[in-house]
């Protein structure tokens, strides 16, 4: 075993910022502000239901 733990990083306009450790993502939604938490999901504030108008 050489020691290298499987990593990886992403950034994107959509996903915000993830880094994937293990195959457990942790990231932060820039665009509707929240965290990705591994085994808990998205905190923070709610997506967008599509199809519904703003204000109704």
């Amino acid at each position: 075993m050489s020691g290298r733990v499987p990593t990886g990083v992403l950034l994107a306009a959509e996903e915000g910022l993830e880094v994937n450790v293990l195959g457990l993502s942790l990231g932060i939604d820039l665009i509707r502000p929240a965290l990705k938490l591994p085994g808990i999901g998205r905190v923070g504030m709610p997506a967008p239901i599509k199809g519904r108008e703003e204000g109704t």
